[in-house]
């Protein structure tokens, strides 16, 4: 099977977790014998963390600017970027050359920012079945995390509807839809997106972090930990009053891993500033997560699957968890870790107290075996090439063939 595959960003140029996800599915098919190639945007703002692979094929952005997230931009600039991203033609011309020069039987598209669902209509045009995998919300809003102010979206504002105009029509075009959780099938569902195409929800697989949880020795005392961006719509000012009311043993602490707009990050240090919470920045979770008796996740925002869940699980941490999302799909509440109400800090704040008197739910081995299925490459494999396979044998997949051939 020729696959050709279609992201913003692709390895070696690794930006979110989408990017990890795509290289993994990217190394799995291939080592089935699958002929894979990759289209990508090239990003002079983020360095690569490794060499070149011979299947990639890297285009200038046909945009203001990369949407790689590490340069400032005006609104203005901003609106013209998303007006241009609507509907890309150029763009889809750079694809077109690839589907020309490698006639695949599958185009599997991932993160379209910089690309427009302008290559849905090219792969059509050239007859190849188009198999499109969510990540984020950015098909139904431009901002891609459904969130403004830290503050999930309850419906779909005015600017998003002007600026995803033809995307719900467009989205009659792919044969088959993945989501990253039942949480993204849902969404697009309600939203009316995808009315044709074949389902499958297929949970991202990651290598494992730690080979051997059991032996991780559980802190003296008490320690809360949260990784991940320091921002509004993570719901960190939710776990930091929590933490700040709750009745806690003495030399209970609170880590926060990650990094901010730097104005934000300093405004909650010079906030709370008691000595058991830090601020530890840019921390590799390999050795965030062995300190830590509890992972806090207190999304505002809905996460479409929240990886910091399984990565904690993996080591045998139990979670803490918003009821955001694809959240409380990977926690099992009570054996795995437990769920609140988002933004409740009083809810949070009792689970913190209840964790850090009453330990873990159960032990670290059991924790970390009921995450094994997002460490299990042939699994994640299995599941997608049922999908390829399944889109491949859809009559009207068959009917476009013949007729190219």
């Amino acid at each position: 099977m020729r696959i050709l595959y279609v992201s913003t960003f692709s390895y070696p140029t690794l930006i979110g977790g989408a990017d990890r996800t795509l290289h993994n599915l990217v190394e799995g098919m291939r080592t089935r014998g699958h002929e894979v190639r990759v289209v990508s945007l090239q990003s002079a703002n983020v360095a690569p963390i490794g060499s070149r692979p011979d299947y990639l094929s890297t285009f200038p952005v046909r945009n203001l600017y990369c949407p790689d997230g590490t340069q400032p931009h005006g609104a203005f600039d901003k609106l013209r970027w998303h007006i241009r991203d609507i509907y890309n033609p150029r763009a889809a011309e750079d694809v077109e050359t690839i589907l020309k020069e490698f006639q695949p039987d599958i185009l599997s598209s991932h993160n379209l920012a910089g690309w427009s669902v302008a290559v849905w209509d090219m792969a059509a045009r050239h007859n190849v079945p188009v198999v499109q995998v969510l990540h984020d919300f950015y098909l139904t809003c431009v901002a891609g995390s459904r969130s403004v102010g830290g503050s999930p979206c309850q419906k779909t504002c005015t600017r998003c509807r002007l600026l995803r105009l033809p995307h719900r029509t467009k989205s009659k075009i792919p044969v088959a839809l993945v989501g990253i959780s039942n949480y993204m099938l849902q969404h697009m569902d309600a939203a009316g997106y995808f009315p044709s195409a074949r389902k499958a929800r297929i949970y991202n697989v990651e290598r494992p972090l730690c080979l051997a949880p059991e032996a991780l020795l559980d802190p003296a005392t008490p320690v809360f930990g949260f990784i991940g961006r320091i921002a509004p719509h993570k719901g960190i000012e939710t776990l930091l009053e929590a933490f700040s009311a709750a009745d806690l043993p003495t030399q209970t602490r609170l880590l926060i891993a990650g990094v901010g707009e730097p104005g934000y990050v300093s405004e909650l240090a010079d906030s709370y500033t008691s000595d058991n919470v830090h601020f530890v920045g840019h921390t590799n979770p390999k050795d965030f997560f062995p300190q830590l008796s509890w992972t806090v996740m207190p999304s505002l925002s809905d996460e479409p699957l929240g990886r910091v869940v399984f990565e904690s699980h993996g080591f045998g941490v139990p979670v803490l968890g918003s009821r955001r999302g694809g959240i409380p799909e990977m926690i099992e509440d009570g054996v795995t870790g437990h769920l609140f109400e988002a933004g409740n800090v009083k809810a949070l704040t009792e689970l913190l107290e209840r964790s850090a008197h009453s330990g873990r739910p159960t032990s670290r081995a059991e924790i970390a075996a009921k995450s094994a299925s997002f460490f299990d490459t042939n699994r994640f494999i299995d599941e997608y090439e049922t999908v390829y396979y399944g889109v491949l044998r859809e009559p009207t997949v068959r009917k476009q063939t013949e007729g190219a051939e």
